[in-house]
């Protein structure tokens, strides 16, 4: 018979398994992703999580000072007089009732003649801003979020007061003891730092003026020092997640009736069942490599060519995935049969060991993150 001659195909086609393929090309496109966006230079921060119900300014930038100026109009001016301010309160005593302050503006141009602080007004007690000798609390509650450290906001305050301020309280407590505070006066502007006392999310802070007679009125602008930023993307070390034991529970049941026996010469059917206390986990690829016969002392029976104890097989037992409980319910399970054979065993007590049973713990828990924007007009 005349050999048939092989010919090479003019087209060289070299098979890669789709699988691999599609390994390839993922992992090509993640380093693409991951290496454009390691190149942003901004973040988003985390989303205020103070009180959402809560309607006093929140501060979450630097530039968000500006918010706690006396009778800000929260959108770049101040609220027209003769009108209530969106946020500051007065009170005639330091833990009495407090009403909205009165925006009354410079009711007498040349008198209250000190430089106010940009984007604020005066505020008093009626829109006129005429008083007796009295004393006068104005008081502002405001929300620090979580993106700052409480240690690293430090208030600056611009103020002028008709006629002199006595004391500020920051939560409560005193800054007169931890800072020295101007009297101040209404022909020029006077200004203190307060870096003490704040906390995350509700703060509260009061200013404490007096007047002599006639007239009274406050004004206070302020800023912030540089606020730290912090570190918003995920950097970390790799480390080992500290869970707790978590394991499924294992019991090995046999016999027909109560009376049953194991013999040295015999052949019974065992069942392994695996149950799921959990109703918010699931035992992924669950199985037993290898069950080990040992004797009282935990040593190995021989397994040569003639076992006196076996059990068959002797793995590997799976059971795959074992689903979560469900809550309030009975556990769930899954059973799996063995034989245990004896040959002229010797009598006594043996062990039936697992051999390192493996498992994946795979959790069903979900989480929330939240960032926030802003959006200026351009």
């Amino acid at each position: 018979m005349a050999k048939v001659k092989k010919t090479k195909s003019p087209i060289s086609i070299k098979e890669i398994p789709a699988s691999i393929s599609c390994l390839k090309a993922r992992k090509k496109t993640e380093a693409l992703l991951l290496r454009q966006c390691k190149k942003k230079s901004k973040h988003l921060s985390p989303c205020c999580k103070c009180n959402p119900k809560f309607k006093g300014p929140k501060i979450r930038l630097q530039k968000d000072a500006v918010l706690l100026n006396t009778a800000y109009n929260g959108s770049g001016g101040t609220v027209p007089p003769p009108n209530q301010d969106m946020f500051w309160e007065r009170s005639s005593t330091l833990n009495g009732t407090y009403s909205p302050a009165i925006v009354s503006g410079n009711p007498i141009p040349g008198s209250w003649s000190g430089i106010p602080p940009v984007n604020s007004d005066w505020l008093s007690i009626n829109s006129k801003a005429k008083a007796r000798a009295q004393d006068v609390f104005y008081k502002l509650k405001f929300s620090i979020c979580e993106s700052i450290n409480p240690h690293d906001f430090k208030l600056n305050v611009n103020f002028l007061v008709d006629d002199r301020l006595i004391d500020i309280y920051v939560n409560g407590v005193k800054q007169s003891t931890k800072v020295s505070i101007p009297a101040g006066g209404f022909r020029s502007s006077s200004n203190v730092k307060l870096e003490h006392d704040w906390k995350h999310c509700e703060n509260e802070i009061i200013f404490h003026t007096n007047s002599s007679a006639t007239y009274l009125g406050f004004i206070a602008g302020f800023t912030l020092d540089r606020i730290p930023l912090p570190d918003l993307s995920c950097k970390c070390k790799c480390r080992t997640a500290e869970l707790p034991k978590i394991a499924p529970c294992f019991s090995v049941s046999w016999g027909k009736v109560k009376k049953d026996e194991l013999n040295t010469t015999d052949c019974e059917t065992l069942c392994i069942t695996a149950c799921n206390c959990y109703s918010n986990v699931t035992f992924k690829n669950l199985s037993i490599p290898q069950i080990i016969i040992c004797d009282e002392n935990g040593k190995p029976v021989s397994t040569g060519s003639n076992p006196k104890v076996e059990a068959i097989p002797f793995g590997p037992i799976c059971f795959g995935d074992l689903g979560p409980c469900k809550p309030g319910k009975r556990e769930n399970c899954i059973s799996r049969q063995i034989v245990l054979k004896s040959n002229n065993a010797k009598p006594g007590y043996y062990k039936l060991k697992f051999g390192s049973v493996c498992y994946d713990i795979v959790y069903s828990q979900s989480t929330e993150a939240c960032f926030e924007f802003e959006l200026i007009k351009g």
